[in-house]
C-alpha cells in the first residue's frame, strides 16, 4: 500500500501542477486574446473618419474619443459583423484639435463582454 501511495502521489502532484500551469497559461492567453487594431483615419475641420479591419469574433464596436483636457466621450456601441474594413465617422468636432481615439471590438454590446481587439490613434482635425 505504501508503494502504491508513493507512486500515485507524484502522479497526483504532477497532474495538479500541470493542470494549474495549463490553467494559468490558458488564462494568460484569454486575457491577451484581444488583438491590436490598426486604425486608419482622415479628417476635416469637424469630422474624423475611421477605418479598421474587422476584428475576429467581434460583432459590436465601441469608440471612445477625447480632446486634451476633456473627459472621453463614448460613441454608442454599434453592430457590424459584415463590413471589412469597418468604417465610422465622428461628427461635430472642434477644428485644429488633436483627439485621442480608442476602438474596441467586442463579442457583445455590453461593456462587460470580452474585448476581442482594440487600438488607439491620435488624429488632428484640420483648421477651418
Amino acid at each position: 500500500m505504501k508503494v502504491i501511495y508513493t507512486l500515485l502521489m507524484p502522479c497526483i502532484v504532477v497532474f495538479v501542477i500541470m493542470s494549474s500551469s495549463c490553467q494559468r497559461e490558458n488564462m494568460f492567453i484569454d486575457e491577451n486574446m484581444a488583438g491590436r487594431v490598426e486604425i486608419s483615419a482622415s479628417s476635416t475641420s469637424n469630422t474624423i473618419s475611421l477605418r479598421w479591419p474587422k476584428v475576429n469574433k467581434a460583432n459590436w464596436y465601441r469608440i471612445e474619443y477625447a480632446a486634451p483636457g476633456e473627459p472621453p466621450e463614448v460613441v454608442s456601441s454599434f453592430q457590424d459583423n459584415v463590413n471589412d474594413p469597418v468604417r465610422y465617422t465622428i461628427f461635430n468636432l472642434k477644428p485644429n484639435t488633436t483627439y485621442k481615439i480608442k476602438v474596441e471590438g467586442r463579442e457583445e454590446r455590453d461593456t462587460g463582454s470580452q474585448v476581442r481587439g482594440s487600438g488607439t490613434k491620435e488624429v488632428t482635425t484640420k483648421e477651418e
